[in-house]
């Protein structure tokens, strides 16, 4: 099986300014924020991200930095991808 990256996610101090940085400073086109009808709680976190779509399959998504990415574990594939690594 040949091994490939899809989605890179990182985590922003501020999601707006950094939508703005990524769509003005960058060129790149997004939807917006989206998941804002999620608000979190503290069982779960809140579903606020904004996406860019890149060259090929390869999607940026950057969600605030109050939340994480679901956990590794709860990743049908983990056994054969590596799902989410924050710097």
């Amino acid at each position: 099986m040949e091994s490939s990256i899809h989605v890179i996610t990182l985590a922003v101090s501020d999601l707006d300014r950094a939508l703005a940085f990524y769509r003005e400073g960058l060129g790149l086109d997004s939807a917006g924020i989206t998941g804002t009808d999620f608000a979190g709680d503290n069982e779960s976190p809140a579903g606020d991200v904004a996406m860019f779509h890149l060259e090929g399959d390869l999607i940026l998504a950057l969600y605030p930095r109050t939340t994480s990415p679901p956990p590794a574990a709860d990743c049908p594939f983990r056994s054969r991808a590596l799902v989410h690594w924050t710097v």
